[in-house]
């Protein structure tokens, strides 16, 4: 399950003014690798706090684009997600059924990713927001 942080540029009025006035393909450039940059340390923060057991849930925390948006034209996703795959999955000692580790960890025992967020998220923001307004600069040199 990702975990999401909303970053809104909007309001913003010095970087919103200055965005419009590039096409959108480099809008959402300049927007995607800021975002990137940002998740891949809030992600990097999700790492340190995550329980270490095998490590295998460290190791699977990774940065991934969101899907397009049909509804919201122009919307752009980042997660820092944990991806599932056959390392992340354990059996239940009571049930038997294959579950989801990370989410297990997460909601009934330790809330790392929620903390991750509590506590780096407005540094994580600063910096994708620095970021933006660096590559609007770059934007405009090239």
């Amino acid at each position: 399950m990702p975990a999401r942080v909303k970053v809104v540029v909007t309001g913003i009025k010095s970087i919103d003014k200055r965005l419009r006035a590039f096409p959108l393909k480099l809008q959402k450039k300049v927007i995607r690798t800021a975002m990137r940059d940002g998740m891949k340390l809030m992600a990097e923060h999700v790492r340190q706090l995550a329980p270490v057991l095998t490590g295998t849930l460290r190791s699977n925390v990774v940065v991934r684009a969101g899907f397009k948006s049909r509804t919201r034209r122009g919307a752009i996703t980042m997660d820092a997600r944990i991806d599932a795959n056959d390392e992340t999955k354990r059996t239940s000692a009571k049930t038997g059924k294959t579950v989801f580790y990370p989410a297990i960890v997460e909601y009934k025992f330790d809330d790392y990713m929620l903390r991750a967020f509590k506590r780096f998220g407005d540094a994580v923001r600063r910096l994708t927001i620095e970021r933006i307004r660096a590559g609007i600069d770059r934007a405009v040199k090239g």
